[in-house]
């Protein structure tokens, strides 16, 4: 963990107060006809899920399958892989996340999300493209409630290729700062094998300090 500034959250928001490194922008509705898909695919793809493999998509047997709804969505939103070198390298001045054409619904079951379906805008034609892989739900969940939309705090959940690693941008106007998901914190160092994980906030230049080598790489392979 050397090298950077886990930070606790008053001491966070008061240094990243004022800061330019991430904008604000207006909130994001999810498009009616990426609801529809999501709602179309989802029984589609359970369907075809093969029973040998359905604990790999969290799911105990087919009564649950019956059982499963659609979560609340969010966007999902990306960093310029150069952006971050550049930023980590002092030759820019922002970081900015952007949206892309891709909408991540939870797969709930008995209130508890057990995996994601992906819908994304194809051709002009919104569609559910895949189900699978471990939900950021229950994360997204557990800092909606330490900073909720009623005090003005927005999430956005962040994916950064080439690495694949998961953020949480928390932003209220006037500061904003970057949660790393507990696989993305392991992965870069900044939590032990048994150390319990809080949700730190940290600012965008250690988590662009944190990406530059993983992300050069990447671009290198």
């Amino acid at each position: 963990m050397a090298g950077f500034r886990v930070l606790p959250i008053v001491v966070a928001l008061s240094l990243l107060v004022g800061t330019a490194a991430f904008a604000l922008t207006a909130v994001e509705e999810i498009p009616p006809e990426a609801l529809a898909a999501a709602r179309e695919g989802l029984p589609r793809f359970l369907q075809a899920l093969p029973e040998q493999e359905l604990e790999h998509y969290g799911f105990g047997d087919h009564g649950e399958l019956s059982r499963a709804t659609l979560g609340e969505p969010f966007q999902l939103y990306t960093l310029d892989p150069y952006e971050v070198i550049g930023y980590a390298q002092g030759s820019i001045g922002s970081l900015v996340e952007r949206p892309t054409n891709r909408w991540l619904f939870p797969v709930v079951c008995d209130g508890r999300p057990r995996t994601i379906l992906k819908v994304a805008e194809i051709g002009g034609v919104w569609q559910a493209i895949e189900i699978g892989g471990s939900s950021p739900a229950p994360q997204m969940r557990d800092l909606a409630l330490q900073w909720p939309a009623a005090q003005g705090y927005r999430l956005r959940y962040i994916q950064v290729y080439p690495g694949g690693t998961q953020f949480v941008k928390v932003a209220q106007e006037g500061f904003s700062g970057l949660v790393p998901l507990e696989s993305t914190a392991r992965a870069l160092g900044l939590l032990g094998p048994d150390e319990t994980y809080d949700y730190p906030l940290l600012p965008p230049d250690e988590i662009a300090t944190a990406l530059a080598p993983l992300v050069r790489a990447g671009l290198a392979e």
